[in-house]
């Protein structure tokens, strides 16, 4: 038997037979936050520290941390309160599916406790061991060297995702079946309110509704960690839709009422969900077009579209989307 100190408790374990900290310590112990990847010390996704210095779980056999101190990732809150680096991490955002975030938060504390004032430089040497196959590197950058400044602030958990009284947000609020099995139901349109929504295809990866009040609303299962899937997807509405970007709001990875996603893949987003958002917002336009030349009794090739507003060819007629849509549900 072999005693180690992990996150502070004492730990008598066999040290046959032979295996690693990280086996240990996930399998063992129940502590899964350090997780495996390579199985060479290549990634980064299994690093705790030991005695402080950032180390390798995967690759460093159990007999050799006898009697020394082990923290992991589950041992850095105090009394409830995240580390400073995990604080900074959440205010960043700088995660997408997180696998690496972990390895990748204790080789943060290790370089900060070290050198309390990193460079930019350093950061980038002393995380260059681990690696984030999602491409959140520039807001994991962003994360510690806001941890070293001492800026991570405690951020208090959205109540929504969307402002209260958006088409999502009503979504959230009311009862029934998430979006994938209510989006048949008949009364799925009175859950929006006045507007107007489009779903490209069967199995549409998005979702698009012109409100009454003016705004609009795409919705995703993808998420935004760092990629700009968002800016991205509301850009392409916008262009598509005629209107512009700051009445746009994207509703990203919220299963209650975005539809459903097998993964937050950000390399997927444009070629799986950009095609969507381009056929809703343009076949939102064209539904508007149509609608203003039927109540006008005009011929649509005369109907131009900027500004989230259609106006007649002569300039004497002319609507804003919100107008078109007031009392309307389609």
């Amino acid at each position: 038997m072999i005693r180690i100190v992990v996150n502070g408790d004492v730990r008598e374990i066999a040290v046959e037979p032979p295996r690693s900290l990280l086996h240990v310590l996930r399998e063992e112990l129940g502590l899964t936050g350090s997780k495996y990847g390579c199985g060479e010390g290549a990634c980064g996704a299994c690093t705790v520290l030991v005695d402080g210095a950032m180390t390798r779980a995967c690759v460093t056999p159990l007999a050799d941390v006898a009697s020394h101190a082990v923290t992991t990732i589950e041992g850095l809150a105090a009394e409830g309160v995240l580390h400073p680096v995990q604080r900074a991490f959440l205010g960043e955002r700088a995660f997408q599916c997180a696998y690496c975030t972990p390895g990748m938060v204790m080789a943060a504390v290790a370089l900060i406790e070290g050198n309390p004032d990193p460079t930019d430089q350093e950061m980038r040497v002393a995380l260059d061991g681990n690696i984030c196959r999602c491409g959140t590197h520039a807001r994991i950058l962003a994360a510690v060297g806001r941890a070293a400044r001492g800026e991570a602030r405690p951020q208090a958990a959205p109540t929504s995702t969307s402002d209260a009284d958006s088409p999502a947000a009503q979504l959230e609020q009311a009862t029934g079946s998430p979006w994938d099995l209510a989006r048949d139901d008949e009364a799925l349109l009175d859950r929006f309110g006045d507007g107007l929504l489009v779903v490209p295809g069967d199995e549409g990866g998005a979702w698009l509704h012109v409100g009454a009040d003016g705004r609009t609303t795409v919705a995703s299962g993808k998420v935004d960690m760092g990629q700009g899937s968002r800016a991205e997807l509301i850009r392409l509405a916008s262009e598509e839709l005629r209107a512009p970007a700051a009445s746009l709001t994207a509703v990203l990875g919220d299963t209650d009422f975005a539809p459903y996603d097998e993964g937050t893949f950000g390399s997927f987003t444009t070629p799986e969900v950009v095609p969507d958002v381009r056929a809703a917002a343009a076949t939102a336009r064209e539904t508007l077009l149509r609608m203003a030349a039927d109540g006008w009794g005009s011929d649509i090739a005369g109907l131009t579209v900027a500004d989230a507003c259609v106006t007649s060819a002569d300039g004497t007629r002319s609507a804003s989307y919100a107008e078109l849509l007031s009392g309307v549900r389609r």
